[in-house]
């Protein structure tokens, strides 16, 4: 029962409540000073602490402490010596100071503490830091944090970044940096009592860190202390702190009173008044109460005190009171003749008239009791929803079962609200809409629709992914589908109860009216259920998915194409319609929608096209580093379309230099992602991308040496393009983009970042860390990177052609660029002489005596390959003089390669049964999938022109691949063709000395000849079978 003449609004009771307006200056307040003492702060930032702290005390109970690994007992400021401010040998650790009871229990006796660091602290450290004090309430108690250190280009790059989410959790306080250098003081924000000493705004989360520029700035402690009492700056005292049962609900920051809430006592009560209410729900209040009856297990008492407090309000909203849904059900009937169709459709219009009119008459007479009771609704509305949030902290499976954090964290929007944000449609005959004719009431000037169809898995559009680049992630196949085709209007859509025309079921409808004021609240609360399910994840992500799916489907889909017509070359009416509607919409939301201007959310809110504004500008600030570029490829073809419907006033041939750099971005981020994924180091994903620098292999990945021809023109550059970034709609459409002229300029540099990618990179890192790293190798970098810059021809053919070896110009007089040595046994070349024809070098002494030291003939014939095949410092120490591995980042150490050993090996190979040894692996030249089969000995050696051409492609394979020694990107096929009959003529002679029969008959082919790999491969049986031949 409510007390005789009062009505519920006017009952206070004001046992539950206490207002106390015991305040302190700021300047006279008792402080604690809790300062950094870690191994960082050894010299100026130690100073400049001592110095912060004596300049700052003006109460003599203030208190100080320092702190590092563990935490001092505080003591009285005008008790420290001059030695007191030293550093400890300790390790940072912010958290001690709310692990020490003394520090504690003077934090809460004072007015105000002042925590002092050089922000030197890891990020878990001030998250555990935050987590204690937020438990211990010790944020609610104002706050002085004040970091010091070296004055970096801008703050964004020192270290309040590092300590800002701690500053966010405090009730009251202010946000200092000091220049240790200079001494000077900036405010980098304040809240609370303190919000007058900031230079803007007291909302935390939108510090700019951009620029000092921003921030008042004071030359020392005493010009700041007098500026706070210029403004009259003010804290409650530590007397009117909440004790026992007591929550503060932070008075309003221009008053001196402070008002704390006896929890148990107010949830005793009936209703309080709209004025008391207005102050509990406010955001800040309302969480700390909500804390405190979750800490007693009284949130069930918390809700139903809300939910008294609910008033019944008759809601003005568009709904059918006139029949319009019967008469649009009586119309679906196909036994209708013409007359009678004409007939219920006049009736459907008068019905839709009488709704409107209805509506814009109850909405225009509203009373004052009704507005007040719709206030009070919004109140309790905010207010649980809130309550429900805060419940969440113990994640149900459902809520586990979300796509990422973010959705996990997010609020679900109730269905039911729609017809609370339709009452408050803003529908006046005036109001500035897209209008056409129905296809079903035949209305003309109607305000259209715009439906959207359910998803089949609307939770894809609330990952990690889609909430960090919605315009990449609303390109998804299934939001490209989205909208209905259904063009009808706003009214007959209502009616048609949760279905399209087409029967498809529907997951919202979106009148085409103006994207402001009460209709962004039902537009945006639609979009909600059917973008994400209702999940809040953020009113941003989700209007850009639906302007991109706007106008991908504006491009892509013939129902709203603007080339549909009929035979007769007349436009299609209802085509014209719809493509018509989405456009206007498109550009509604365009110029209507409002963001944060950048992409760091340090700003103010702003239209789409500034947005787009500050991306041109961010882009040409930084470059290949800047959002738009780092952005995934989808979404920066939908960047470009914005700024090409937008029509900004960029930079002459922005555009172009846009499209260049994205382009070296993203070939960078392919190529690190195919190296993340190269588990096997199989080398295999490289071979495409050097085909945008090579003409030839001899095998996939070895380029072919052929000189100053040996890399692609541009024409050819663009047709392996494509197929090397992978045949998928975001590279097609990303192509396209590209002018002629644009796609010559940028090809030397995209092939000098695969060229480096490819030779320099050896795992996988992010292509931001790479083009750093890149950019101190390479001198040539800077350059390349920066697609505007022209590129000298001669400089990037130095770098494309530095893994082949220089051209042989110093050869002793008897070898010729091109002599390759014949075989003289099944094994190899002679191991007694040279073997070029025309050179009389021996590695034996004169007068061949009867046996020679296979030492001394390999320490000659060592000396001799160094001296006409080697090309750098390393192969001079070879011990052997025989080709060393070739690595892929490095140049051949020789020009010679292992030729014979190669054809020896796989010729070895051939004619092998399942007893002989184990199978071949199939080389590159024949089908995977295909029963590998290498050709005989016997096609070979009868000329048969496909089994020797099969020989000689396994054998490049067995060089290049197997071995991988010594100069690998010489013209193998030929090499390999000029030595062969020397081999068969060798073949042969071995057979025949050896007495090897075939079947019964003397070999007289070489094909019974059996390699001992073994016993005859090693120099001392190749001098002994050499020897014989002479005899």
């Amino acid at each position: 029962m409510t007390p005789q003449g009062k009505t519920p609004l006017e009952i206070s009771t004001p046992v539950w409540k206490r207002v106390t307006n015991k305040s302190v200056s700021l300047s006279k307040a008792k402080k604690f000073f809790a300062v950094d003492a870690s191994g960082s702060t050894e010299g100026d930032v130690m100073r400049a602490e001592s110095e912060f702290v004596r300049g700052v005390h003006s109460n003599p109970n203030d208190n100080v402490t320092k702190w590092a690994r563990q935490c001092e007992r505080p003591q009285l400021v005008d008790n420290t010596g001059l030695n007191y401010f030293t550093r400890k040998r300790q390790w940072t650790c912010a958290e001690a100071i709310v692990k020490e009871p003394s520090a504690i229990a003077e934090i809460w006796s004072s007015d105000i503490w002042c925590f002092l660091t050089d922000g030197e602290i890891t990020s878990g450290c001030v998250t555990n830091l935050t987590k204690l004090a937020v438990a211990q309430e010790l944020l609610y108690i104002p706050l002085l944090l004040l970091v010091v250190g070296e004055k970096q280009p801008t703050p964004e790059e020192s270290n309040i970044p590092v300590v800002l989410p701690f500053f966010k959790h405090a009730t009251v306080g202010v946000f200092l940096f000091k220049d240790s250098f200079t001494g000077e003081l900036y405010v980098v924000a304040a809240k609370g009592s303190l919000a007058p000493l900031a230079s803007s705004t007291d909302d935390d989360s939108m510090v700019d860190l951009s620029s000092w520029n921003s921030y008042p700035c004071y030359s020392n402690e005493a010009e700041l202390m007098r500026r706070c009492e210029e403004l009259g700056l003010w804290v409650v005292s530590s007397e009117c702190r909440p004790a026992g049962e007591e929550v503060s609900l932070c008075s309003i920051k221009n008053s001196g009173t402070h008002t704390l809430v006896k929890v148990n006592q107010l949830l005793a009560q009936y209703r309080i008044g709209l004025s008391d209410l207005t102050q509990l729900l406010e955001k800040e209040a309302f969480v700390r109460v909500i804390s405190f009856c979750k800490s007693r297990n009284r949130l069930a008492d918390l809700r139903a005190f809300l939910i008294k407090h609910r008033q019944e309000e008759n809601a003005v909203r568009l709904e059918d009171l006139n029949g319009a849904s019967k008469i649009l059900e009586a119309m679906r009937s196909t036994k209708l003749t013409l007359d009678e169709r004409g007939k219920l459709g006049d009736q459907l219009r008068e019905a839709h008239g009488e709704n409107r009119t209805t509506y814009l008459r109850l909405k225009k007479h509203r009373n004052e009791s009704q507005e007040q009771k719709r206030t009070i609704n919004r109140l309790i509305h905010c207010g649980i929803a809130i309550l429900i949030q805060i419940e969440r902290s113990g994640y149900s499976p459902e809520i586990l079962l979300r796509k990422s954090n973010r959705a996990r964290r997010a609020e679900r929007v109730s269905p039911a609200d729609v017809l609370t944000l339709r009452s408050a449609l803003h529908f006046p005959v005036s109001v500035n809409a897209f209008r056409g004719n129905c296809s079903i009431c035949c209305g003309e000037d109607q305000i259209m629709s715009i439906v959207l169809k359910k998803l089949k898995a609307p939770e894809e559009n609330t990952t990690d992914f889609a909430l960090n680049f919605p315009l990449a992630a609303a390109q998804a196949e299934q939001n490209m589908g989205m909208i209905s085709s259904q063009c009808i209007c706003f009214q007959c859509a209502l009616n048609c109860k949760k279905q399209s025309i087409f029967k498809e079921t529907l997951s919202a409808i979106i009148p085409t009216m103006d994207y402001s004021g009460s209709n962004e609240s039902y537009m945006n609360h639609q979009l909600t259920l059917a973008i994400t399910a209702g999940l809040s994840t953020g009113i941003s992500g989700i209007t850009q998915v639906f302007m991109t799916i706007l106008d991908r489907t504006l491009e892509t889909r013939k129902w709203c194409s603007d080339k549909s017509g009929l035979e007769d070359g007349q436009k299609d009416s209802e085509t014209s319609i719809r493509r018509n509607a989405l456009e206007w919409m498109l550009s509604n939301l365009l110029y209507n929608w409002r963001c944060r201007e950048n992409s760091n959310g340090a700003s103010q809110s702003t239209c789409y096209p500034q947005v787009m504004k500050w991306a041109t500008e961010d882009f040409e600030r930084r470059g290949l580093d800047s959002w738009v570029i780092q952005y995934p490829l989808a979404g920066f073809c939908q960047i470009m379309r914005w700024l090409d419907i937008l029509e900004l006033e960029v930079s002459p041939g922005l555009s172009d230099l846009m499209l260049k750099t994205k382009l070296i971005h993203a070939v960078v981020t392919i190529m690190m992602a195919k190296l993340l994924d190269d588990k096997a180091k199989d080398r295999a994903w490289k071979n495409p991308f050097l085909q945008l620098i090579y003409h030839q292999f001899n095998v996939p990945g070895i380029p072919l040496d052929m000189g100053s021809t040996s890399i692609i023109k541009a024409e050819l550059f663009w047709c392996r393009l494509e197929a090397t970034l992978g045949q998928f709609s975001d590279v097609k459409r990303f192509l396209a983009l590209f002018p002629s002229s644009t796609r010559l300029e940028v090809v030397q540099h995209v092939q000098l970042v695969v060229f480096w990618v490819l030779h320099k990179q050896k795992g996988h890192t992010s292509p931001k860390t790479f083009f750093r790293n890149i950019l101190l190798q390479e001198p040539l970098a800077p350059a390349a990177l920066v697609p505007a810059t022209s590129l000298p021809d001669f400089a990037v053919r130095e770098v494309l052609l530095s893994i082949f070896c220089e051209p042989r110009i110093a050869y002793e007089l008897f070898h010729g660029p091109d002599f390759n040595v014949p075989f003289v046994s099944p094994y190899g070349p002679s191991v007694l002489e040279c073997g070029e024809s025309s050179c009389p070098i021996k590695f034996y002494s004169e007068g061949v005596p009867s046996s020679l030291q296979p030492d001394a003939v390999r320490k000659r014939r060592t000396q001799h390959l160094k001296e006409i095949y080697g090309t750098s410092r390393e192969f001079n120490a070879s011990p052997s003089g025989l080709p060393e591995p070739t690595l892929t980042s490095a140049l051949p150490t020789s020009n010679h390669y292992n030729l014979h050993r190669s054809i020896a090996s796989v010729w070895s190979r051939l004619n092998r049964t399942a007893n002989s040894g184990p199978p071949l692996a199939p080389s590159f030249a024949h089908d995977a999938a295909a029963p590998f089969v290498l050709p005989s000995k016997e096609e070979i050696l009868t000329g048969n022109a496909k089994a020797v051409t099969e020989f000689v492609a396994e054998v490049r394979y067995e060089i290049c691949t197997r071995n991988r020694r010594g100069n690998i990107y010489q013209d193998l096929e030929a090499n390999i063709r000029q030595v062969l009959p020397s081999f068969w003529q060798a073949l042969r002679v071995a057979s025949k000395k050896l007495g090897l029969e075939e079947d019964g008959v003397e070999d007289g082919s070489g094909v019974a000849f059996v390699y001992d790999w073994t016993h005859g491969s090693n120099l001392g049986a190749k001098i002994e079978y050499e020897l014989s031949l002479r005899e």
